[in-house]
This record gives C-alpha cells, sequence and structure tokens, in this order.
C-alpha cells in the first residue's frame, strides 16, 4: 500500500508540474512562482517514477511467490488440559484417520472384482 502511495503521489507531482503553465493561464494564483518544469526535473522525476513503479511490481511479484511457497495450513485448536491430554486427542484423531481410510481400501477391494 505505501509504495502504491508512493508511486501515485510522484505521478501526481510530475502531472501537477507539467500542467502547472497551463493552469496559471486559465485559473490566475497570485502565491508564488509557478513550478518549474525543466529537462532536468523531468528526468528526475522519470527516474523516480520508475523506482516507484519498479518497486511495486516487485512487491507484488514477491507477495504471489511467497503465497506459492507458503501453503494455506490452518493449525487446529486441539482441546485438553496438559500436553497428555493434548497428545491423546491428536493421537486418537489420527488412529480414526488412518482406522477410515483403511475401511475405504478394504471397500474398494470388495468392489473390484478379482483378476486371478
Amino acid at each position: 500500500m505505501a509504495l502504491t502511495t508512493k508511486f501515485l503521489r510522484a505521478l501526481d507531482e510530475a502531472l501537477e508540474r507539467r500542467t502547472e503553465q497551463l493552469r496559471r493561464l486559465i485559473v490566475p494564483s497570485d502565491q508564488g512562482a509557478p513550478m518549474k518544469y525543466t529537462k532536468k526535473i523531468r528526468d528526475k522525476m522519470k527516474k523516480k517514477l520508475l523506482l516507484a513503479a519498479s518497486a511495486v511490481l516487485v512487491h507484488e511479484h514477491a507477495d504471489k511467490e511467497f503465497a506459492k511457497a507458503v501453503g494455506d495450513k490452518h493449525l487446529r485448536f486441539i482441546k485438553g488440559f496438559g500436553i497428555e491430554d493434548r497428545f491423546n486427542r491428536i493421537f486418537s484423531l489420527g488412529e480414526a484417520s488412518i482406522r477410515w481410510a483403511n475401511h475405504l481400501r478394504l471397500l474398494a477391494r470388495e468392489e473390484m472384482p478379482l483378476c486371478r
């Protein structure tokens, strides 16, 4: 968010400097001298905009790559008082999962015809 805001502010500043003379012609202002827009200033602003834009793109790409590398793993809340009780609950959950998987394997075997 901060990088995008930085880029947008730099872009707004560049546009404001570029159109300052036209604004002064249409809407007269007695507040100070108009902002200059010389070749030197233009090159500085171009460099500033490119750096800000590349920082935004690099950050977005890094976020996407990090999201790919890190899986969505949500830890379960394990009920129980003390380490032993929590371990017993996790162990029983694992046993139940294994029993269910074995049950499904047995059902799949019974449905398949024997090829002997």
